[in-house]
C-alpha cells in the first residue's frame, strides 16, 4: 500500500531489518509508477515523503497508521508488538494495522487505540478493498480512525465484525484463484 499512500501525499516510514530494503522499496515504487499514473494519482516526487527508519520504535513514533507486514510467524509478530507498544502508547490516535487479537497475545500495553486488524488485498494500489477487523479490546474511535485514514488514501475499508483466522476477501480470492489457475492449466493441456 505504499505506494497508494504516497500518491495521496501521506508520509510514509519503512522500518525492514532487510540491507537492502530501501532499494526493493524504491525499485518497487518506480515499476509502479504507469500503473498509479493510469489510475489517475499523481506520480510527480512521489518518493519526496517517502524515509527509512532502521529503528523500530522511532519508526511508529508519532504515527497514524502502522501497518504491519511481517513474516506470518507468531512469535515474531508477538515480538514485534511487545517491542513496539511503547511506542504507541506516546501517540492516542495511533492505531495498527494488518493483525489480529492472537498476535497481539502478550502485548498487554497496546491501548485500545491502537488494537485494529485487517487486511490488504493485493496489489492494493489496483484493489484497493481492505477489511478493518477490530480487536477485543479496540475501542469504536479506534475503528472510526482507521476507516477515516485509509478513506483519506482512496482505499476501500469494510469493518468486518467478528476475528477469525483468516480474511473474508482473501479466502473468496483464493477460490476465484484456483479457478483462473484451472482454466490456465486446462488450455495449455488441450494444446
Amino acid at each position: 500500500m505504499d505506494g497508494a499512500l504516497l500518491a495521496h501525499r501521506l508520509a510514509v516510514v519503512v522500518n525492514d531489518p532487510r540491507p537492502d530494503v530501501e532499494t526493493i522499496v524504491r525499485d518497487y515504487i518506480r515499476n509502479n509508477l504507469s500503473t498509479l499514473n493510469e489510475l489517475g494519482l499523481p506520480t510527480d516526487n512521489l518518493e519526496k515523503k517517502l524515509s527509512f527508519e532502521a529503528d523500530l520504535e522511532r519508526s511508529v513514533t508519532g504515527a497514524d497508521l502502522v501497518q504491519e507486514n511481517g513474516p506470518e510467524r507468531i512469535e515474531f509478530k508477538q515480538d514485534l508488538w511487545r517491542a513496539s507498544a511503547r511506542s504507541w502508547r506516546a501517540r492516542t490516535d495511533a492505531f495498527v494495522g494488518l493483525r489480529q487479537d492472537r498476535d497481539r497475545a502478550g502485548a498487554q500495553d497496546v491501548p485500545a487505540r491502537a488494537a485494529a486488524g485487517g487486511a490488504s488485498l493485493q496489489p492494493p494500489h489496483l484493489i484497493p478493498l481492505v477489511e478493518v477487523v477490530p480487536g477485543e479490546k479496540t475501542s469504536p474511535e479506534a475503528v472510526d480512525d482507521a476507516v477515516r485514514v485509509l478513506r483519506s488514501a482512496r482505499q476501500v475499508p469494510r469493518v468486518v465484525r467478528k476475528e477469525m483466522p483468516g480474511f473474508v476477501a482473501n479466502r473468496l480470492a483464493t477460490g476465484d484463484f484456483r479457478n483462473a489457475a484451472n482454466l490456465v492449466i486446462r488450455r495449455r493441456q488441450s494444446r
